[in-house]
């Protein structure tokens, strides 16, 4: 088994590498760092008695070279890791060959460089990943700098009223894999200030939604807890807010925290994104783990 990091050779990957690092310590396993470059700037097309493609194929290696030691740079001291360069016309499919010859556990990327500091933004090719991932696929926020804190604890964002139970083994797995304990969260968005009768009204269902949420966390618990890999539930919570971000802010996180969700009920295969975990995951502070959906 492994942790794979993907990475390009004009992407900066040291949020990527330090949080694979990170992963690496805690599970013990390999870390493999991949260096992937896309086929189409050597391809005929570019080619031409100019010599064109002489000076794309210098400017690739240099590149090349120059991501592999931003890569290496950015590992800790204690952590080492394998370097491999690969290319072809899709990223995503050459990751997931690599997956499958390292027998990766997690796929690790990085956030677009167009995000803010601090947050999670899918690029065209994390997009691309997350829609077709056979494995989780770990998203990490632009400027991540673990500064050597030990991965504590697995938040598991989950809508009790969805059919979200096919997940709870992938998350003791995961949690089980990387020694830690499980939370589990509910996050909602909630008007702060209805009126008149509507007030009234959202009251009630609120209420009753509540005591469902309740209801659905103890069975996740009782679950994971019960399941093969049975790791321990530290708690629950619901939290709400006028926003998703005031939402997701209002959770203690905590350092070492990696924020974990299911791929969306619509998806057939792989991971994909319903709304709720991409609102979830724009304002995510830290790590997010996306769970592929399980094959029957």
């Amino acid at each position: 088994m492994s942790v794979l990091v993907g990475f390009g050779v004009d992407t900066k990957s040291r949020a990527a590498v330090r949080f694979g690092a990170d992963l690496a310590r805690a599970s013990g396993e390999p870390l493999i760092l991949c260096c992937v470059v896309q086929d189409r700037f050597s391809s005929s097309q570019m080619s031409d008695f100019s010599g064109v493609s002489d000076d794309w194929k210098k400017e690739i290696k240099d590149m090349t070279s120059q991501a592999i030691a931003d890569a290496k740079e950015a590992l800790p001291a204690d952590v080492d890791a394998e370097v491999v360069t690969r290319s072809g016309r899709s990223v995503t499919r050459v990751l997931h060959t690599e997956a499958i010859d390292h027998n990766a556990q997690v796929l690790v990327t990085g956030s677009s460089v167009r995000g803010p500091l601090g947050r999670i933004v899918l690029g065209s090719t994390t997009d691309r990943l997350v829609h077709s991932s056979p494995l989780p696929i770990a998203l990490v926020p632009r400027g991540y700098n673990s500064d050597r804190t030990e991965i504590r604890r697995l938040v598991f964002a989950v809508d009790p009223s969805r059919k979200t139970e096919r997940y709870y083994d992938s998350v003791a797995r995961l949690a089980h894999w990387l020694g830690i304990g499980v939370e589990v969260v509910t996050f909602a968005v909630r008007p702060s200030r209805p009126t008149g009768m509507g007030a009234f009204s959202d009251q009630g269902v609120y209420s009753h939604w509540r005591s469902q949420v309740t209801t659905g966390h103890s069975d996740i618990v009782s679950a994971i807890e019960n399941s093969e890999d049975g790791v321990n539930v530290t708690g629950t919570e619901i939290v709400t807010g006028d926003r998703w971000s005031s939402a997701v802010n209002a959770f203690d996180w905590q350092d070492g925290d990696i924020l974990v969700a299911g791929s969306s009920e619509s998806a057939l295969h792989g991971v994909f994104l319903g709304s709720t975990a991409t609102h979830i995951m724009r304002h995510s502070p830290v790590p997010m783990v996306l769970l592929p959906r399980p094959r029957r």
